[in-house]
């Protein structure tokens, strides 16, 4: 599978540029994300007791869904 937004960049590109490989998908859209495109996110899992002091999940998002995450939260 290859970055969707690399793919995205390349299209824009009047330089042919190959996508990269995705190196996971995005946990919204489900759209394939490489290193540059993708974003982790870490917190507990949603019902677990906070004073376990068990790991954090990890959540990974590409750069559309962060950025409209991010905003829905009020955190821009």
């Amino acid at each position: 599978m290859q970055c969707y937004d690399c793919f995205l960049e390349s299209r824009a590109s009047t330089v042919p540029v190959s996508p990269a490989i995705a190196a996971a998908a995005c946990a919204r859209c489900g759209a394939g994300v490489c290193g540059r495109h993708s974003h982790a996110t870490y917190a507990p899992i949603p019902g677990s007791p906070a004073s376990t002091g068990a790991p954090e999940a990890r959540r990974i998002t590409c750069d559309p869904c962060y950025q409209a995450e991010t905003a829905a939260a009020g955190q821009t």
